[in-house]
């Protein structure tokens, strides 16, 4: 009499297993479905963080974003929020505030602008010439010389002469630099 219980109860426990378990490759696909809409939602807020104006050597706001969950949620992908955040609280709790992707691209532009430095443009204006090949490959719409306050095209022959660490890349639209306090360059007149 066990012996018949035990199997009944293994064969209500099997069915429903399979049951339940048709239903759970529905239900995975609807959740990956929601996730990848949630994803391409928030990729342009997200993907801006790449070139926030905030970014630094030491910090870089995607990369803060990615790296810490929590602050998704708490604070989402506004820049100015998460560098404050670092610098409240996330360097003395040891948060993650750059890749080492991205040190490793920071450390690569910053030897090739030292490696550079020291020649003089064939213009004869005085303005060292850096050269740095990466500065005019960028996918972002504009340039942005930080010391000058300038902004340029990447393919502006000024942005060779734009000094690594006043290196900055910017999609905003032009009205918007200009509304952060930069002008336009002269030459290339973006």
């Amino acid at each position: 009499m066990k012996y018949l219980i035990k199997k009944q109860l293994l064969t209500v426990v099997l069915a429903a297993t399979m049951v339940f378990g048709a239903f759970a490759p529905a239900k995975v696909a609807l959740a990956a479905g929601t996730a990848a809409s949630a994803t391409a939602t928030e990729s342009k807020e997200v993907q801006a963080l790449k070139t926030y104006k905030g970014n630094t050597t030491t910090f870089n706001a995607y990369d803060y974003y990615i790296n810490n969950v929590d602050l998704q949620t708490a604070i989402g992908a506004d820049g100015d929020a998460l560098l404050k955040h670092y610098n409240e609280h996330g360097k003395a709790e040891g948060r993650v505030a750059i890749a080492a992707t991205t040190t490793a691209s920071a450390t690569t532009t910053s030897t090739a602008g030292t490696a550079s430095k020291g020649t003089k443009s064939n213009g004869g204006n005085g303005f060292d010439t850096y050269n740095i090949p990466s500065q005019q490959q960028t996918e972002a719409s504009y340039v942005l010389n930080t010391n000058t306050k300038k902004f340029h095209y990447p393919s502006c022959n000024d942005v060779k002469k734009i000094k690594p660490e006043n290196y900055a890349t910017s999609s905003l639209s032009r009205d918007d630099i200009i509304a952060q306090g930069y002008s336009s360059c002269g030459h290339c007149h973006p």
